[in-house]
């Protein structure tokens, strides 16, 4: 059992990491194979699971593991599909990258080879038309655009990719927004246009600004959308060498699985990283594709 869930951003997140960008104090959460933004996988099990509490029974440990006992759901890390940029003519776009494109579906097929949903036919589509096209200068896109745009301070040339018939809903929403960059520019972007904080720490004593207590925060913009994997697990596949006995009492896997995933299906909102007290990190599932095998 195993589903691919695509998230967007509600408000900014903030995701932090150990290190990163020099020049801020609070880095984002970066792919270190190729720098794009993500959220660790414990971020993302941990926020289902603060959010679900109590809402499915007592059945916490049996989904999430816990003493040394693993659970029977398994969080991938969510990587980064779009990210929005200033747009001149659109207010904002999502951009993304061939590469980033060729990921999320060598991914999905990976899981499945013989899932063939509407938004996997998508992307090879998009995969295929961007091929050879994706220059340094140009940006494609696929609905009414001017012969040149600005995104933020950048000026590129409008590759319109015309006759092209979106079959998902989850591109169909994002069609009239979306633009293929040269994945130099995407790199681009998500170092230089991610949002920037500066914050202070007060000190309780004296309510006053603490000494050298300046200090700033990167986030990740509103609207940034990902994706990420979500396997299921039977318990013995863990204990089939183990002289461990099921609990006739206890609910099956299959039926643990099919109430989480009602719990949690399209439209499931939740809360990751910091800064929530502030109104930051909200996500959002938008899109989820179903593995069978």
């Amino acid at each position: 059992m195993t589903i691919t869930r695509f998230y967007q951003a509600l408000t900014p997140i903030h995701v932090g990491a150990s290190s990163g960008n020099s020049q801020i104090d609070m880095p984002i959460q970066r792919n270190h194979r190729d720098g794009m933004p993500k959220i660790d996988s414990t971020t993302i099990k941990g926020a289902y699971r603060h959010k679900t509490l109590g809402s499915i029974g007592d059945t916490q440990k049996r989904l999430y593991g816990g003493d040394r006992q693993p659970g029977v759901l398994a969080f991938s890390d969510l990587n980064m599909v779009t990210f929005p940029v200033e747009c001149s003519e659109k207010i904002h776009a999502f951009i993304t990258s061939r590469p980033i494109l060729e990921q999320i579906y060598q991914d999905m097929h990976l899981i499945d080879k013989d899932t063939h949903t509407e938004l996997m036919d998508d992307l090879k589509m998009l995969i295929t038309e961007s091929e050879s096209r994706d220059s340094i200068d140009k940006a494609l896109v696929f609905s009414t655009y001017p012969d040149r745009m600005y995104l933020a301070d950048y000026p590129f040339e409008c590759v319109l990719l015309k006759d092209l018939t979106f079959k998902s809903a989850f591109f169909k929403h994002i069609q009239e927004r979306l633009v293929i960059l040269a994945h130099n520019n995407l790199e681009v972007f998500t170092n230089f246009f991610t949002e920037q904080r500066t914050r202070i720490r007060v000190s309780e004593s004296t309510g006053t600004a603490k000494d050298s207590g300046l200090f700033s925060v990167e986030l990740l913009p509103e609207g940034t959308i990902f994706y990420g994997h979500i396997h299921g697990f039977s318990q013995e596949v863990f204990y089939k060498n183990s002289s461990k006995k099921d609990n006739k009492n206890e609910i099956s896997e299959q039926i643990l699985w099919k109430k989480w995933h009602q719990q949690t299906s399209k439209d499931f909102q939740m809360f990751v990283g910091g800064w929530t007290t502030l109104g930051k990190g909200r996500l959002k599932v938008i899109e989820e594709v179903n593995h069978e095998y």
